[in-house]
């Protein structure tokens, strides 16, 4: 994933489309996994 942009408040990515956003009943791993 590409980070454009951080700072405290805000973080945009470009990310992959078969990496949700969210955790779902997939199990597979969401964004927020792979950046924490």
């Amino acid at each position: 994933m590409n980070i454009l942009y951080e700072d405290n408040h805000l973080l945009v990515v470009e990310k992959p489309i078969n990496i949700p956003v969210y955790e779902d009943s997939s199990g597979d791993k969401d964004l927020l996994t792979f950046r924490f």
